[in-house]
């Protein structure tokens, strides 16, 4: 372990920095860049948020238009006598005869 005498420190930092002004500049500058990158982080982590949630609700809107595409809606029933079938349309097919028991 070395130890310093204050005024070796203040001797090597004037060096190094130019003085106590130039220090302080030092510190600024590495201040700003950590806030920086900290404002930057937090964008990109909202902006990966948003990513994921724009995805969350393109596959619910996807899975939505699926189910619905499946599902045949009857638009109009009608009985007939001759046959004793029950005629159903639907509203995305043709008409099928069923028989109700």
């Amino acid at each position: 372990m070395r130890l310093f005498l204050l005024s070796q420190v203040e001797e090597a930092a004037h060096k190094k920095h130019g003085g106590p002004e130039g220090l302080e500049e030092q510190r600024r500058t590495q201040l700003s860049a950590k806030v920086e990158k900290r404002v930057t982080k937090r964008k990109e982590d909202s902006r990966k948020e948003e990513q994921a949630a724009e995805r969350v609700k393109q596959i619910k809107d996807r899975i939505e238009q699926e189910s619905k595409k499946g599902k045949h809606v009857v638009e109009g029933e009608v009985y007939n006598d001759e046959t004793g079938m029950h005629e159903r349309t639907f509203t995305d097919g043709p008409a099928v005869e069923v028989e109700l028991i």
